[in-house]
């Protein structure tokens, strides 16, 4: 890739028939962004080679944006996901008050009993 090699030139390289071992993802992500790799040190350009987990991730960071507010369309998928977290909340407090938890330890023993097997 530093030499310029296009995505489409490496994935046939190393990728044959049989498996896809070479993956490529374009947009823009957040420095916390779970696909990136952990280390990586945030600077225009592509990065050094970091291995995790078994597999191997290389950036090409092409421009680095500065904070600040997201549109709604960026923030959509996190304003869904607060909102499914606080209505699942509010849904499971309201379970609680309504009905009581009984547990019968006779048959959680029995279970762990035969899982132990």
């Amino acid at each position: 890739m530093k030499k310029g090699v296009s995505e489409v030139d490496v994935k046939s390289q190393i990728n044959s028939d049989e498996s896809m071992t070479t993956l490529f993802s374009n947009g823009t992500f957040n420095v916390e962004d779970e696909v990136l790799p952990k280390k990586l040190k945030i600077k225009q350009g592509i990065s050094k080679v970091y291995e995790e987990d078994n597999y191997y991730t290389v950036v090409n960071i092409k421009d680095v944006l500065p904070a600040g507010p997201k549109t709604f369309k960026e923030a959509k998928g996190t304003i869904v996901s607060d909102y499914q977290d606080y209505l699942e909340k509010n849904w499971i407090a309201a379970l609680r008050t309504k009905y009581s938890v009984n547990i019968n330890d006779d048959t959680v023993n029995l279970i762990k009993t035969k899982l132990e097997d």
